[in-house]
């Protein structure tokens, strides 16, 4: 049996556990930072459906200019934990460094009240404020993902592990961090706490002795002409099939925060509060995600017509996002039907978010399938994938920004 097949194979060694509990944290940490940042930002310049789009859009151009920029980590310099472990304090450092800054932000826009009626003027402001985090929060995962695949473990059949415990963790983060955190401790003690989860990966991967062992034993080899080959691996080296998974990627990421930012709208104004709204629909939006890159996982290697499979995802988000607008529409209808609402409970109360959860899970898990099916076709097919994933995962960063500003500051109004 191959080495590879053996890692690949054994994913409840102290190795892996490491790996997930990185990502998991990592991922909480970076939700959390981002509610923090986005109630933070919205005391300053607002909470209208132009300021959360403008919010996001600053938040995933950092994304992908540091997934973008984690494709010039040389192969060499990728096989040492270092790397991500520096990503991991810088974030850390510069999430308590912002604090103080984000705390005080009102008192400076109010010096220039002519220029923070423009949009413009207040995404330069947030993108200078939370580009460098954010641009670390953005190489990560590629920087995570091309670690592992340098040691010899078979990435890409896990691109949808990886991806799915990263953005459990978010959800995590945004669930505790809009709920319980700043109700609980405030803006800084939510910002304490990410912080000290950023801390806690550097100091766990700094004196752990299980990635020294195995960046000292990476087989440098080439792969041998009887290496065994699985079901369905070929359906993903076509070059062609590549740039159209690249496309959907970024069609994909537009569509998903066009949506995130309609959504946080609506639920802000359903529910007369925009943090909790914004927590909610970050929270079912990563729900979703995550349990649909969980289960396409799973079919990966078995999938022996993707364009199919990606062809018919597409149908079925379509679909499932007009029945999620006719289902939003209908909300108060429904709530008002299947919960006394008059009764002032705990349940009463809380089940508009219970039926938002209901009613976006559909789209979104489709969303989180397709992501993962399309970064794996786009990120080749051999063991330690031919094509970097940091030019993947920006391309749908990037249809993100697009998707977020163009709902914010003209598809919503109009």
């Amino acid at each position: 049996m191959e080495t590879s097949d053996v890692k690949d194979r054994s994913p409840f060694t102290a190795y892996s556990w490491l790996v997930a509990s990185f990502m998991l944290a990592s991922g909480a940490a970076a939700l959390i930072y981002q509610v923090t940042w986005a109630r933070l930002l919205s005391l300053s310049i607002g909470s209208t459906s132009a300021a959360i789009a403008v919010v996001l859009a600053a938040f995933f151009l950092g994304l992908a200019l540091g997934a973008w920029l984690s494709e010039n980590i040389k192969t060499k310099q990728a096989k040492n934990i270092r790397h991500y472990l520096w990503l991991e304090l810088a974030i850390g450092l510069t999430g308590l460094a912002l604090l103080p800054i984000l705390l005080n932000l009102d008192a400076f826009v109010t010096q220039w009240p002519n220029l923070a009626t423009y949009t413009g003027f207040k995404f330069v402001l947030v993108m200078i404020l939370i580009g460098i985090p954010t641009t670390c929060i953005g190489a990560t995962f590629p920087v995570m993902v091309t670690l592992l695949s340098q040691q010899g473990h078979r990435t890409s059949l896990r691109l949808g592990q990886l991806y799915g415990l990263n953005t459990t963790g978010g959800v995590l983060g945004a669930a505790l961090g809009g709920f319980a955190f700043i109700p609980n401790w405030g803006l800084d003690g939510s910002t304490y706490i990410a912080a000290s989860l950023n801390f806690a990966i550097v100091i766990a991967g700094t004196l752990s002795t299980i990635f020294t062992r195995n960046e000292t034993q990476i087989d440098n080899s080439p792969p041998t002409s009887n290496q065994s080959t699985t079901p369905g691996k070929n359906s993903f080296i076509d070059e062609n099939l590549r740039k159209q998974a690249l496309f959907v990627l970024f069609i994909t990421g537009m569509v998903s925060l066009a949506c995130e930012v309609s959504w946080t709208k609506y639920l802000a104004i359903y529910t007369h509060t925009t943090i909790y709204g914004f927590a909610a629909i970050l929270s079912v939006f990563l729900t979703g995600i995550a349990a649909g890159a969980w289960i396409i996982n799973h079919w990966l290697n078995r999938i022996t017509r993707p364009q199919l499979w990606i062809s018919s995802g597409l149908l079925a988000l379509g679909a499932s996002l007009i029945l999620t607008q006719v289902g939003l529409n209908a909300l108060p209808n429904i709530q008002e039907t299947f919960f006394d609402t008059s009764s002032g409970t705990p349940l009463a109360e809380n089940s508009k978010y219970f039926l938002v959860f209901v009613l976006l899970f559909a789209p979104t898990f489709i969303l989180g399938g397709l992501f993962t099916l399309n970064l794996r076709i786009a990120s080749g097919d051999t063991d330690s994938l031919s094509h970097p994933v940091g030019k993947a995962y920006a391309i749908n960063t990037l249809g993100g920004i697009v998707g977020a500003l163009g709902a914010g500051l003209w598809m919503i109004p109009q």
